[in-house]
């Protein structure tokens, strides 16, 4: 698509009052629906986060000193998705400064990370970060009983929520130190801007406020009299929405190293806002930049250039075609407290392109779904003592043959690991996700369960269909304080009822089951299932 049609594009919005209306939050944008427009009403808080959170500054500020001076040494989010994906960027950029707390994130049910963060902290000296919009979040509602059965004691444990949520009123039961509420306007994936990400950040010793200073910069130039030429925020999201109208709907990612962990935030936002009604735009982040000739007509490209120093942009030297071939549009980044500039930008770019789309960009209906399937396994398990049914394994050989029959244009292929997030089995399924792209030049995303159901999970199923092969493997046990069920349990229960919502999705969904020694069991199932493809 040329520059020319995108330019077009802007100027047709322009005269329909596009941007003015977004910032009058107008819900007819995205849908003409009442009921979805009272919805949609209810989700656009983010748009003046940045300064309602502006005023809250010395609350948050106040409160990090406070708790310096307490002599806590650690902090633990104790969140999924959008209540962690934020702080989870700030630890992996920015890293503690000294005399501030080292932060930590706890996203995953899987009882060997569990453990593995049990000894990494001095559980006595370290605050625990209760975040949970609604309050009902299974793994968080989990994690919270666990550590509060070691550490027995309210004043370590902070809640960051919605308004009379059950976490709001679990809070002032056990005598929480501290109960920060969020806007209830604002959705969980747009809250990087609010309590959520800035009360992490704050502990961690970010400057928040010149975080927020950058975004506030940025606001200004996407409001309604700039000329909607000159409006980043505009540009982007029209550029997302056109190419992926066209079948260019894999948006590509690529960053300098030190700014990659910001791709798995994007991830979650564009994935969960987009990806409904067998539609959607599908990020690919975490992948390594290929030849040219593994890529097919659906990508489109994003890259990050930075001023840091490094001199290290990812992005295509020796590919002098790559341009012209593929879309490709730059962002440059100064520093790291450019996030918050990046964060709006990609929270008003979404929201543009699911309006032109035309997808509800602020509801996960699948991730419901998939959640109540998830709740019922274990009331089975409850009653019964098993769940059912279970997975139905098929070999590597006739798996690999069925995916390379799927992989038609425009479909992709998703690693779903419901395995400990390690980084030796993060590097054999990267092994196993760039054969399955070069070999087969298909699409391919890897994700780590039960964390991607809050990220990518609503995409999977809602959007365009694809191929999933879902990992499981053998574990032990760990107790959940105060239920008839364990952590293993509560895996292997989201992911069955993952499997069994893909497949009720009429998705292609092939199970995977490895041996307590999981790497050496990777190793096996892709070699028998490399030599079939």
């Amino acid at each position: 698509m040329s520059l020319s049609l995108i330019e077009a594009k802007l100027k047709v919005l322009e005269k329909d009052q596009f941007c003015k209306r977004l910032w009058n939050k107008d819900p007819s944008l995205w849908k003409s629906d009442p009921q979805q427009q009272k919805t949609i009403s209810n989700r656009l808080g983010w748009l003046n986060a940045i300064d309602k959170m502006k005023s809250r500054i010395t609350e948050v500020q106040d409160f990090t000193h406070s708790i310096i001076q307490q002599g806590f040494t650690d902090a633990v989010v104790l969140g999924m998705g959008g209540s962690s994906l934020c702080p989870d960027v700030f630890r992996k950029t920015f890293r503690s400064k000294d005399g501030f707390l080292k932060l930590h994130i706890l996203d995953s049910t899987d009882p060997q990370m569990i453990r593995s963060l049990e000894r990494d902290i001095d559980v006595s000296k370290t605050l625990f970060l209760v975040s949970s919009k609604s309050g009902t979040t299974v793994e968080v509602s989990s994690f919270f009983k666990y550590f509060y059965s070691i550490v027995k004691n309210g004043s370590q444990f902070v809640a960051i929520t919605d308004p009379q949520s059950p976490l709001h009123k679990l809070a002032q039961e056990n005598k929480f130190q501290k109960i920060f509420l969020n806007d209830p306007d604002v959705g969980g994936r747009y809250s990087a801007l609010t309590y959520f990400g800035l009360v992490p950040g704050a502990l961690m010793g970010i400057d928040i406020l010149k975080l927020l200073e950058r975004g506030e910069a940025f606001t200004q130039s996407c409001l309604p009299h700039v000329p909607i030429d000159k409006n980043p925020g505009m540009s982007l999201g029209v550029f997302l929405a056109e190419h992926a109208l066209k079948g260019r709907d894999k948006l590509t990612l690529f960053f300098p190293k030190e700014f990659e962990p910001l791709g798995e935030w994007i991830e979650q936002l564009v994935a969960e806002s987009t990806g409904k009604d067998k539609v959607g735009i599908l990020p690919i982040v975490g992948e390594p930049l290929g030849p040219l000739d593994v890529y097919r007509k659906d990508r489109f490209f994003v890259q990050y250039k930075n001023n840091l120093g490094s001199g290290k942009d990812i992005l295509i030297p020796g590919n002098e075609g790559f341009p012209q071939e593929f879309p490709l549009m730059s962002i440059e980044v100064n520093d790291f407290y450019d996030l918050g500039r990046e964060f709006f930008r990609w929270e008003f770019a979404t929201a543009v392109a699911s309006a032109l789309i035309g997808i509800n960009p602020f509801d996960e209906p699948n991730v419901a779904e998939s959640k109540r399937k998830t709740s019922e396994l274990l009331d089975q398990f409850i009653s019964k003592g098993q769940m059912s049914p279970n997975f139905d394994n098929e070999n590597p050989r006739e798996i690999a043959s069925k995916i390379r029959k799927g992989c038609r244009e425009g479909s992709f292929v998703a690693l779903l690991a419901y395995l400990p997030h390690t980084k030796e089995i993060e590097v054999e399924l990267s092994k196993l996700r760039l054969f399955l792209r070069d070999s087969l030049h298909v699409v391919t995303t890897l994700g780590f369960g039960p964390r991607y159901l809050h990220s990518t999970g609503q995409y999977h199923k809602g959007g365009p269909n694809g191929s999933f092969l879902l990992f499981t493997c053998e574990e032990d046990e760990l107790n959940i304080p105060g239920e008839r069920f364990g952590f293993t349990t509560l895996k292997q229960a989201q992911s069955l009822g993952d499997y069994i919502t893909l497949k009720n999705q009429g998705k292609n969904v092939f199970p995977v089951f490895l041996k307590k020694d999981i790497v050496v069991s990777l190793k096996e199932f892709q070699k028998e299932f490399e030599s079939s493809v």
